[in-house]
């Protein structure tokens, strides 16, 4: 292969690819006359022969060479609308680096067809100096943002490419000229879309060129339907061969058509996600590599960008990630950090805020004129806005302990009060344990909601010494080594209650492989269970009904036997009064000590209780809620009356009969929750909430329905030490539209999963315990019928899955029978990136055949919630479901 510069530079090495290494410069300065008669050469059609080769930008870290045919460079070139509108006597300028792609096409483009390629002038130093003697030009969105585009009054067109166009830089320029959003990577000849942009119109990549296919496929590679976000995929015949000399990533991302295969043509796959809108055009949402996870949430820099290019004055922005935090570099330079940060603030999560936060002239640019975010991620930001120094006052020492003793950090490290608990790494549980230690300090109750709502640890301290001291000295009761807890006291009136039901009991189930030693992994297992008290503990009740935890004389042991029926043991119940309340199983389908057993099946059926693990440890209860808690829940739960749900049956219920059934969702589906949920800085759990209540409601004018979502009963510091499940049900009321309920003014307008979120994050923020909710709101349990709620939904993330990823172990897919619930949605996501939802029902208020339906409502509703569509589209959608 060659390479080919423009003059020939000595410290330029070529690429590994490259034998021979040649300059422009050289050719021509070697170059004799033809003695020839040139009417004698008689050319040659060969549309399958290399017409040039070009080095992708390197985005990836590495150059790859990609050879495009005659054949396909001129069908690109067909249209005159991607050909730069070009024509006899027409001026194109050349500002693209003969590096990049985009070179070829105004050099192709101008020359092809009797138009003026227009050179910079060695003389000239401003290198846009020759666009003012041009009639069209190809610019990136960075160098278009740097341009004023009143100084080019003879340029008439202007063409977009190499990165996604804002609504400013379209708003700017199209009203002034005819402006094209160009697409297509260099894989594919120089460009597949074409759109031309207007002023307040959204900005999309339009429809293909007349020579290229556009695919959007899943992640199975099958595709998509409108509206759902997916991979592109381009095909045809502008698709290239692949990259010289590494058919490793050729073969990875140059595919055979599957989907119009008598073609014979390659599709190309672009590591970009799009979608197409109802108009059939392509709308790019960003690249796959520009997805991250950071401090286990997910973050799409992308969208985080157009955040910042939202805040009022902010002409342009970049984020990169640096290390395990983000920084940004702003436009223009004069912008005011601080201020640039406090609006910030009020439209992304905390967690996704950048460290350092740099405002610039302009923003560093790689030679083909795109942005660098490797500049960005490498620049030294050590006088950027960071940490800032805040007056020394009582709730800023107080913050600062608290963060030290939670997060392990030395005395005297310095705590960046301007910083969230995000930056830190912040957890629930340790939120949950900052909140129990501002508690102990100011002894009286530090919500976790206040938490939640402070943007900064300033901000928390600021709040800190304003806070009502209502509820001082109430960390006096203590539960002690044999008191019972409210939440377990529900729970065992819940296991007694007519003869109980396999649902409540807590299960882990797996295979093992032959590799295990099985006999260390018994013997493991029964030092574990000796070692640990309340593993040993049962509840006793006395003459006045009181409960109390009494302890049994011997450690419970694994239990080995021949085989074992997984479903049958987790259906067991256990009797709590006698105890243990932990049972633990293993067996082999052959004898455990023959050396041709290939497999060991393991099925351990759990039932804890709320039980610190250091058994003489007391810890506080009894602690009463915040008055405004009390108010928030009276006034949200006001009025509330059950009402019938779309599909099944309200009814009280006599029993705890119910079953599970399971249904996949599809993996483009899960992806676009994904999507949607960074886009709307929401939850997956929260898209799940909506789904789940539209589902039940969509027959209805208007929706309401009181919905729980589990919350982590941990209320202090010694609680994270407590082996047990125990999660309460936070109850969340969902109306809408809110203006039918006399909703505040800023609500009125919101869309259906906002208010989802809203409602969410208020009970969250508001959340206390379930006994003392109750017992405020007069409300009592008729068991097995549930007060305040009667349906759940849960989502969970493959690390919350129990022992998930352990080499030679495989979980098992097993459910107890029953139903705790009326429902129960529960949505687990796996590592292997699938999404499996189980509803959990009463036999006596759904049938197998509503639950079929409830499935594909939910799925509907997912579907139409993520593609954006207005609540009253999402009831239609859903109708013709259950006819």
């Amino acid at each position: 292969m060659v390479f080919l510069t423009g003059s020939r530079v000595p410290d330029l090495d070529p690429p590994v690819t490259c034998q021979i290494h040649l300059s422009v410069e050289e050719l021509l300065a070697a170059m004799t006359p033809c003695s020839a008669d040139v009417n004698e050469i008689i050319p040659v059609e060969r549309p399958e022969a290399g017409a040039y080769l070009c080095f992708t930008s390197g985005s990836s870290g590495h150059l790859k060479g990609v050879l495009c045919t005659h054949g396909s460079l001129v069908a690109f070139r067909k249209d005159h609308e991607v050909r730069l509108n070009d024509s006899l006597g027409r001026r194109i300028a050349q500002y693209m680096s003969p590096g990049f792609d985009g070179s070829i096409h105004e050099i192709f483009s101008a020359l092809s067809y009797g138009a003026t390629l227009v050179l910079r002038a060695p003389s000239q130093k401003n290198p846009f100096s020759h666009l003012g003697t041009a009639d069209a030009a190809i610019l990136t969105p960075s160098i278009a943002a740097m341009l004023d585009v009143n100084d080019y009054p003879r340029l008439r067109y202007a063409y977009f490419v190499g990165e996604p166009v804002s609504q400013r830089i379209c708003d700017s320029w199209a009203g002034h000229k005819a402006v094209y959003n160009m697409y297509g990577p260099t894989e594919t000849t120089c460009g597949a879309t074409i759109k031309r942009l207007q002023t307040r119109r959204p900005v999309t990549l339009g429809s293909p060129n007349p020579s290229t296919r556009i695919y959007i496929m899943n992640d199975r590679e099958q595709l998509s339907p409108l509206g759902m976000v997916g991979e592109i995929y381009l095909s045809g015949i502008q698709v290239a061969k692949g990259y010289i000399g590494r058919p490793k990533e050729t073969e990875s991302v140059f595919l055979p058509d599957t989907n119009l295969p008598h073609y014979g043509e390659s599709m190309y796959r672009t590591g970009d996600r799009g979608y197409w809108n109802g108009d059939g055009e392509l709308v790019l949402v960003g690249r796959s590599d520009r997805q991250i996870k950071l401090h286990g949430y997910r973050i799409d820099l992308n969208s985080l960008e157009t955040h910042l290019k939202s805040i009022s004055g902010c002409i342009d922005a970049a984020i990169a990630l640096r290390d395990d935090y983000l920084v940004a570099q702003i436009q223009p330079a004069y912008m005011d950090p601080a201020a640039f940060t406090k609006q910030l603030r009020d439209v992304i999560p905390a967690y996704s805020m950048p460290r350092y936060i740099l405002p610039v002239a302009s923003l560093p640019l790689t030679s083909a004129g795109k942005t660098d975010y490797r500049a960005i991620a490498s620049h030294d930001y050590g006088g950027s806005h960071g940490p800032v120094a805040i007056p020394e006052t009582f709730g800023a020492r107080l913050v600062q302990e608290a963060i030290r003793n939670v997060f392990g950090l030395s005395p005297g490290a310095v705590i960046n009060m301007t910083a969230d608990l995000f930056h830190f790494g912040g957890t629930s549980i340790q939120q949950l344990a900052l909140s129990h230690k501002l508690s102990q300090e100011r002894k009286y109750d530090v919500p976790i909601g206040v938490l939640f709502d402070c943007s900064s640890l300033q901000e928390l301290a600021e709040s800190l010494e304003s806070l009502d001291e209502s509820t001082e000295g109430n960390h006096a009761a203590k539960l002690g080594d044999l008191g019972v807890s409210p939440t377990e006291r529900e729970w065992l009136h819940k296991y007694s209650h007519k003869d109980g039901s396999p649902a409540f009991n807590v299960h882990f189930a797996c295979t093992i492989d032959a590799g295990i030693d099985a006999e260390r992994l018994l013997e493991s297992w029964n030092i574990i269970l000796s070692r640990r008290r309340m593993l040993n503990s049962h509840y006793m009740i006395d003459a006045d009904k009181c409960a109390s935890i009494g302890y049994r004389g011997s450690p419970p042991r694994v239990r080995e036997i021949g085989t074992v029926d997984a479903i049958q043991e987790i259906n067991t119940l256990i009797n709590p009064f006698q105890g243990p309340l932990i049972r633990s199983v293993i067996s082999s389908v052959t004898s455990r000590r023959s050396s041709s057993c290939s497999r060991k099946s393991d099925c351990c059926t759990i039932m804890s209780h709320s039980r610190p693990l250091r058994s003489r440890t007391p810890r506080p209860i009894g602690t009463h809620p915040h008055p405004m808690k009390i108010a928030f829940w009276k006034d949200h739960l006001s009025n509330y009356e059950m009402t019938e749900f779309s599909i099944g049956r309200i009814q009280g219920r006599s029993n705890w009969s119910g079953s599970s059934s399971f249904d996949e969702i599809p993996d483009n589906t899960l992806t676009s929750m994904k999507e949607f949920a960074q886009a709307h800085n929401c939850t997956m759990h929260q898209i799940c909430l909506a789904s789940v209540s539209l589902a039940l409601q969509y027959r209805t004018a208007a929706c309401d329905i009181v919905v729980g979502a589990p919350y982590l009963n941990r209320h202090s510091e010694e609680d994270q030490n407590v082996v047990g499940l125990f999660l309460e049900p936070l109850p969340i009321r969902i109306r809408y539209p809110p203006t039918q309920h006399g909703s505040h003014e800023d609500e009125e307008n919101v869309s259906f999963i906002e208010h989802v979120k809203l409602s969410s994050r208020d009970a969250l923020a508001h959340a206390m315990p379930w006994d003392q909710l109750r017992t405020h709101l007069g409300h009592k349990a008729q068991l097995p019928n549930q007060s305040l709620l009667d349906v759940m939904v849960t989502y969970q993330e493959p690390e919350h899955v129990p022992l998930s990823g352990i080499a030679g172990l495989r979980p098992m897919s097993v459910v107890p029978g029953g139903a705790k619930f009326t429902l129960v949605a529960e949505s687990t996501s796996s590592d292997m990136g699938g999404l499996m939802l189980r509803l959990e029902y009463s036999d006596e208020c759904f049938g197998s055949k509503d639950i079929t339906t409830l499935h594909k409502l939910i799925q509907i509703a997912l579907q139409g919630i993520v593609g954006n569509r207005e609540y009253r589209e999402l009831r239609e959608d859903l109708r013709p479901v259950h006819m």
